[in-house]
């Protein structure tokens, strides 16, 4: 009997140790035919006889794929590659072989699946794959007008790209990330004819080391070019000329991507009211320079569409390639020069107790803005996934000016100068052990310099001179900022455990100088020189945990800062030690295959700020002087999210849900003190908070049989905020409502797109006023068709309305083009402003103040452009 137990344990012992001995993981490569990456390849393991489904993943930007099964797989599997894009293909492997590796031969079948209902969007794991083919038509020039027609994706109108209400991560080109955030270059400038899929890689982490440690909270989107577009060189140029004004629109753009190396050179200058220097705008990597803006000159409210009197132009440099050993070198260059011309008028009524004491201050305004800048960053790079090395080197020069009059309580000319320069520097590298620890090390430099200028003629505060006198102040503000941390990360199973460590240290020094009608202005209350010093040590502890459903990151750390502040002016110093405590926490819970849960929370502090230190009054415009409290005094933040998303791609249904909660504190306030129009703003110690609650709903659906893509937002907002004025102080409390439907229609080659929105606005001064609610509605409508053969027409519409205007609250704004192409060749007529729409007005309230603004329109134009296809 002894001995059968035995043989029964031995047995159980040898089936366990089988067991655990079985394979868990199996990691693999899909690449083409020329050994580059592919991205989205589905690779599904099963049985030898392919009857069990044993697990299934997708391949990432790099053609990488991990397949795991928690209960390990058999000795002998079959794998399966396919993808919209290649061959199917399938081996029978080894479950030891740990790795594989796919070559796969192109078959692209995009049109054949145009034909079917549904295929134009695919989910291969947790890449979503929108094939162009689906969704373009003969009207659209570039990928940006394909975007703004799928499902769950929105391209705003400052030009961020949003997925699910959340503004993207990242932007790739073939996997490789060649604009460095500034991907309004590429989505404005590539050809559409030339993509085959827009994917949206929803669980993309970019850093490969912290893949399966740390889920992003954004998707990132990549550009899936078609096969005969790798390695192509194009180049597009326009010409254009417009009447009555003499318009210009010209343009110079080369691109080529291979599998090694991305180019994108372009220059464009522009006189037609377009905005091009949007497509400058970086939406992450950098921070856009270092500057302080210190001045605040009045100027026109702009239109909520492109109606500049300008004359801008924007050249663009952007080089990535791989320079061996897994590096990545990117390198890009701009150049913006803008000057445009803004008339209008304003009124503005500060209501400080409903009545002798309310101040109305009217405006009629020029403004002249001149921006010169250059910027440009390298970053060099490599991203595998047991190493990470990254070093970002940016650099920043701006000339820009400004010159406005202002007519009002007095003619006024405001002239103001911002040159500025800053360096930085940032390094992070992030490793694996043999031991399973992850270690990172990183570190920030960073130097700026600001020389501004601000000039008056005449100045109006007696204090500074005569009305015939002009007044001016200089700012010279000079900040030296780095930083440096070591981090180490253990992972147990599904856990996660990180500790960081590390130091900063900053200075800046500020001095300002008043001149009054040529003469220095020896008063210490209207000049300042100010030294700040900081030094810190910041220790951090986080804590991860990740499933198949569920993940979780909590960051506590616990930061102690050293702060001492100089005033020569005042001969004031201060300082000493002050803790800062900034927890966050992420979690995500994928409910199911559709649904989701999202929560975020987080808090910031920080100890006061330039404006603060300055105990000598600035100049901030022609009718207003500021100066701080000089006390280092701290202000806090608090944020918390909870986002329900549920996403069906095969019916093209998306509902989003979220609600927001803010809330900041401070120690002080700014007391706002007015003698006539004139106002001085000091800070006075008082405790405040300004909470601020909001809870939206997204709704889109695509009904198939109407090819139409059904697109309805809401949203409910509710906060409070305190204001003092003339020694008042005044609760603000606003609730706000907004609806906004909207639809997309695509029947053959007929396109109607539909965009609007209800705002409904309700202010009130706590015990002092109930101000007039404000509905506002915008809507506008394009019609894009191809009338025949090469030749096709755009019309828009754009309606706006106000009801607290008078006695005009509607405008209309309206545009027509016609479009011919033919081979390498497009022909473009734009008329634009076909009502000769004169002006925009817009009334709107702001904390205890109404604001009335009114802002000249370019006239009627007619622009001819034509576009050819040289390469």
């Amino acid at each position: 009997m002894k001995r059968v137990f035995l043989l029964v344990f031995l047995l159980f012992v040898s089936a366990s140790g089988a067991s655990a001995q079985r394979v868990t993981e199996i990691k693999g490569r899909a690449l083409d035919e020329t050994g580059a990456p592919v991205v989205g390849v589905l690779v599904t393991a099963t049985s030898v006889d392919a009857t069990n489904i044993l697990a299934y993943t997708s391949s990432g930007s790099d053609g990488s794929f991990t397949l795991r099964s928690s209960s390990g797989f058999p000795d002998r599997i079959r794998l399966t590659a396919r993808s919209m894009i290649t061959k199917e293909q399938a081996k029978v492997i080894s479950s030891s072989d740990g790795f594989v590796e796919f070559h796969l031969q192109e078959e692209v079948q995009e049109l054949n699946e145009v034909h079917v209902q549904g295929a134009i969007i695919e989910e291969i794991g947790d890449t979503l794959n929108y094939y162009v083919e689906g969704f373009r038509t003969d009207t659209d020039r570039n990928i940006g007008d394909v975007l703004k027609k799928l499902p769950g994706i929105r391209v705003t109108a400052s030009g961020s790209i949003l997925f699910q209400d959340r503004e993207i991560s990242k932007l790739y080109i073939e996997g490789m990330d060649l604009l460095q955030g500034r991907y309004g270059l590429a989505i404005n400038n590539l050809d559409a004819s030339k993509v085959a899929a827009i994917q949206v890689l929803q669980n993309h982490q970019p850093i490969k080391v912290l893949s399966g440690e740390v889920l992003p909270e954004t998707a990132a989107i990549n550009i899936k070019l078609r096969k005969s577009a790798v390695g192509a060189f194009f180049l597009n140029a326009q010409l254009g000329l417009g009447v009555p004004l003499w318009l210009l629109s010209n343009e110079l753009v080369g691109m080529r991507f291979t599998s090694d190396q991305q180019n994108i050179l372009l220059y464009k200058g522009d006189n037609s009211g377009r905005d091009i220097i949007r497509e400058m705008t970086s939406y992450y990597g950098t921070s856009g320079g270092t500057s302080v803006n210190l001045f605040s000159p009045e100027r026109p409210a702009s239109p909520p569409f492109s109606s500049l009197f300008n004359n801008a132009h924007i050249g663009s440099i952007n080089d990535l390639r791989l320079i061996g050993k897994g590096y990545t070198l990117t390198s890009n260059i701009n150049y913006l020069y803008d000057r445009h011309h803004s008339v209008g008028k304003s009124e503005r009524h500060i209501t400080i107790d409903g009545g002798e004491n309310d101040v109305s201050i009217k405006e009629e305004l020029q403004d002249k803005l001149k921006k010169r800048e250059l910027n440009g960053s390298f970053v060099l790079e490599k991203n595998e996934s047991d190493f990470f090395e990254n070093n970002r080197f940016d650099f920043f020069v701006k000339k820009n000016g400004e010159e406005s009059s202002v007519d009002g309580y007095a003619p006024v000319i405001q002239s103001l100068v911002l040159p500025s320069f800053s360096l930085e520097d940032s390094y992070r590298r992030m490793w694996n052990t043999s031991s399973g620890r992850r270690l990172t090390l990183e570190g920030k430099v960073i130097y700026s310099s600001d020389n501004h200028s601000f000039q008056v003629n005449p100045a109006l505060f007696p204090d500074l001179s005569v009305l015939s006198s002009s007044a001016s102040q200089k700012v010279s503000y000079n900040r030296f900022e780095s930083d440096a941390y070591v981090a180490w990360n253990y992972s147990i199973n599904k856990w996660s455990l990180g500790l960081r460590t590390g130091g900063l240290f900053s200075v800046y020094k500020l001095e300002t100088d008043m001149m009054a009608g040529g003469v220095q202005v020896q008063t210490d209350s209207l000049r300042n020189d100010v030294r700040r010093l900081g030094a810190g040590f910041q220790g951090m502890v986080s804590l991860g945990y990740r499933n198949d459903r569920v993940s979780f990151t909590s960051n506590v750390p616990l930061r102690l800062q050293f702060l001492e502040v100089y005033n020569s002016a005042s001969g004031r110093k201060q300082g000493g030690f002050y803790p800062l405590f900034e927890p966050n926490l992420t979690l995500s819970w994928q409910m199911t295959n559709r649904f989701r849960i999202m929560v975020n929370s987080l808090r910031n502090e920080s100890y006061g700020s330039v404006l603060d230190d300055m105990t000598g009054y600035l100049m901030r415009s022609y009718r207003n002087l500021s100066r701080g409290d000089g006390t280092v005094h701290k202000s806090s933040t608090t944020r918390a999210s909870l986002g329900l998303n549920y996403r069906n791609p095969f019916n093209s249904l998306i509902l989003i849900a979220t609600i927001r909660y803010q809330n900041t504190h401070r120690e002080f306030i700014n007391e706002v003190l007015y003698g006539g129009v004139l106002s001085t703003i000091n800070w006075i110690r008082y405790p405040n908070d300004s909470p601020d609650v909001t809870a939206s709903a997204g709704f889109q659906y695509r009904i198939n049989p109407l090819s139409t893509l059904v697109d309805l937002q809401g949203s409910f907002n509710k906060g409070k905020t305190l204001a003092m004025n003339q020694g008042i102080r005044s609760e603000v409390r606003v609730v706000s409502y907004s609806l906004a439907p909207g639809f997309t229609t695509m029947i053959n080659s007929l396109i109607i797109q539909y965009k609007s929105s209800f705002d409904l606005g309700r202010h009130n001064i706590k015990g002092k006023a109930d101000f007039e609610p404000i509905l506002t509605i915008n809507q506008s409508v394009v019609i894009s068709a191809a009338l025949f053969k090469g030749f096709s027409f755009n019309a828009s519409a754009k309606h706006y309305y106000n009801s607290l205007l008078s006695p005009k609250r509607s405008f209309l704004f309206a545009d027509l083009g016609l479009r011919y192409k033919k081979n390498k060749t497009e022909i473009r007529l734009d008329w634009t402003n076909i009502f000769g729409t004169e002006e925009y007005t817009s009334f709107s309230y702001s904390d205890v103040t109404s604001n009335y603004s009114s802002t000249r329109l370019r006239p009627s134009e007619l622009l001819l452009r034509v576009n050819y296809s040289i390469f």
